[in-house]
């Protein structure tokens, strides 16, 4: 039984959109988020992102028996994190479990929220996301990105080149 976004919110949630990533750092982590975020945020590539998942993720899954599973949404911040710094299982475990901000993005509560993702967790469930996949959600992101950049000017710019 898989969950698109965890079915419900607890006292202390905050919503992806209103969590606040500072633009000018110069790591990759943030860069990573805030992307999470535009998708998070634009519904329409939203629910198409959900549909790819739920078809590749979990075809045959009733979302009425089973035990509960990680939610789509937290899988696809996991995977798209460990690929986004090319980290390992280990690196991945930590961010998902100490950084605060990866910890609300995945839909952890906040940092006192005492809830960890066991390494098996986090193996298990990234492992899921293949290449094909990946690539699939990533020109998902690409068209998406055509259409919020303006066109015109970067047919500008690559005259000039």
């Amino acid at each position: 039984m898989r969950h698109v976004i965890k079915p419900h919110r607890e006292l202390g949630d905050i919503d992806i959109a209103a969590i606040k990533i500072d633009p000018r750092s110069r790591d990759d982590i943030p860069a990573i988020l805030l992307g999470l975020q535009h998708l998070y945020c634009d519904r329409e590539l939203r629910a198409r992102l959900f549909a790819l998942l739920e078809e590749h993720l979990a075809p045959h899954a009733g979302h009425d028996l089973g035990r509960p599973g990680m939610a789509l949404w937290q899988i696809l911040v996991m995977g798209v994190l460990m690929q986004g710094p090319n980290c390992d299982h280990d690196r991945l475990c930590r961010f998902v479990n100490h950084h605060d901000v990866v910890r609300r993005f995945s839909g952890l509560a906040d940092i006192w929220d005492r809830r960890r993702y066991s390494y098996q967790s986090v193996v298990d469930n990234v492992s899921l996301l293949t290449p094909e996949l990946l690539a699939k959600v990533g020109q998902l992101v690409v068209e998406s990105g055509h259409k919020v950049s303006n066109k015109k000017a970067w047919r500008l710019v690559a005259r000039a080149l």
